[in-house]
């Protein structure tokens, strides 16, 4: 009885092992194969290192010197863009992302991933996933153009009122100094020792 119980055990414990095993560097590359995750990357960069320069013309290009500003978005970018492209390729990332997803998931759950990327359903979401990513980011970018726009609005709105306050305060102005060139010195010392000119004063 204690022979069976031993031997139960041991087949108890290799199934748990099994089940907990590190996944295996073949299987982790081919399921990185199976998602396309290079394709994905790659697709990623070519949106957003143009909506990211997009950005920076419109924010910066009004407010630097027109040769600060072609020197920065015709040679500078470029060269940043040539290092991000280099230090993000795949043959760079690659190692790091096959450690992550063999610290990530178990054998089980990678061989379970790779059967469900080579059906039918994960053939669909792989292949449409560069879709909804470019949707995505024209989703975003078309908000992120609001926020300037709405913040002009308010700050016109309420400009608007000082402005109007302003320009009336001018125009009484002008009247009283017309009216006291125009008017004898008697008027003139009446007009601004008056009522009305204290009262417009201390408004």
């Amino acid at each position: 009885m204690q022979p069976r119980l031993v031997a139960a055990a041991v087949v108890l414990f290799a199934c748990s092992a099994s089940v907990h095993a590190a996944a295996s560097p073949e299987s982790v590359d081919r399921l990185l194969q199976v998602m396309k995750v290079q394709s994905q990357l790659e697709a990623v960069y070519a949106q957003v290192l143009p909506t990211v320069q997009t950005a920076m013309r419109q924010s910066l290009g009004p407010k630097i010197d027109p040769a600060e500003a072609e020197h920065l978005f015709n040679v500078v970018l470029p060269r940043v863009n040539a290092v991000l492209r280099d230090e993000l390729g795949w043959a760079r990332l690659k190692p790091g992302f096959a450690t992550i997803y063999a610290e990530t998931f178990t054998q089980q759950e990678v061989d379970g991933l790779i059967a469900f990327y080579e059906g039918p359903i994960g053939k669909a979401l792989v292949a449409k996933t560069p879709q909804l990513t470019q949707r995505s980011f024209q989703m975003m970018q078309q908000r992120i153009e609001r926020i300037p726009h709405h913040s002009g609005h308010d700050g016109e709105a309420n400009r608007k009122p000082v402005s109007a306050s302003r320009a009336s305060r001018k125009g009484a102005s002008r009247k009283n100094v017309r009216s006291s060139i125009d008017g004898s010195p008697a008027h003139t010392a009446q007009h601004f020792g008056g009522s009305t000119g204290i009262s417009h004063m201390s408004q």
